[in-house]
């Protein structure tokens, strides 16, 4: 089959491979032995052990055994290799480059590298790229522990939920997935704010500060504390660190009175665990 693009089902694992003249497909032919190299994920992955079954299946190099009906021919001259990725995006990329003849991933993620979207919007549409053969398909479970009361995926926005590896096939799938559902993931709620803060810091240095901190807000301050002596007791030290050093550069920049200065640092040291 050969696949031209638009959407296809989340579940469906395209081989995807790039259809240019001198490729491993067109060599085989004319060769005595050639490499399709097949990438997918690290070892161990599904993925991967998925690539290694096509790889034997494709296989039949120079002296092998004459094809019998115990098992595949494979492609005389031909040696089919499982080759590792660190993520379905350097795969495509790497098919695109032609250092690997093709790549197992999810048909959400051809079809995106196709398009130009999501992970591949920076270095644009791979306009060759075609899916040769759909070989899998792969279900993603959507798990909460048991005494959760959630009933859907929309009840799921606001909620941290894991995901996988970035860019991996299940991650790429399941910000698809999320965002149908209507939950944006974080980075796009937060990148306008990164954004805006980094720009005015490079503008304005540390009359750029803002905060609870940076104004003076102890109320704010202590409910951050016991928020995060609840929830995240870990985070505590880094956020005290950062808490004491925002206070003395606000303080330096004239941003902060002397006696909020001490208020905040006063705070700072009654809510550390004795």
């Amino acid at each position: 089959m050969i696949w031209l693009g638009g959407a296809v089902a989340a579940s469906v694992l395209s081989l995807a491979v790039y259809l240019l003249s001198g490729s491993a497909i067109d060599s085989v032919f004319a060769q005595d032995i050639a490499y399709f190299r097949i990438g997918a994920g690290a070892p161990g992955s599904t993925l991967y052990d998925l690539a290694g079954q096509v790889a034997g299946a494709i296989s039949n190099p120079p002296g092998s055994r004459q094809c019998d009906n115990d098992g595949p021919c494979g492609v005389e001259g031909l040696i089919g290799l499982a080759q590792t990725t660190a993520d379905p995006v350097e795969g495509l990329q790497s098919v695109e480059g032609g250092t690997m003849e093709s790549a197992i991933v999810s048909a959400d993620i051809a079809d995106a590298a196709l398009q130009g979207t999501g992970p591949f919007k920076t270095s644009g549409a791979m306009a060759n790229l075609r899916a040769i053969a759909n070989v899998g398909q792969l279900v993603l479970h959507v798990l909460v522990a048991k005494e959760a009361r959630f009933q859907d995926l929309k009840a799921l926005s606001g909620q941290r939920i894991a995901i996988g590896v970035k860019d991996s096939d299940n991650a790429i799938t399941a910000r698809f997935l999320l965002r149908a559902a209507g939950i944006n993931p974080a980075e796009r709620l937060l990148g306008p704010l990164l954004s805006a803060a980094l720009d005015n810091a490079l503008r304005h240095g540390d009359r750029a500060l803002t905060g609870p901190v940076a104004r003076g807000d102890v109320g704010t301050l202590r409910t951050h504390l016991r928020v995060l002596a609840e929830t995240e007791p870990a985070a505590l030290p880094a956020y005290r660190a950062l808490a004491e050093r925002t206070a003395q550069r606000a303080l330096a920049a004239g941003l902060l009175p002397q006696q909020a200065a001490a208020d905040i640092g006063a705070a700072l040291a009654e809510e550390k665990p004795s």
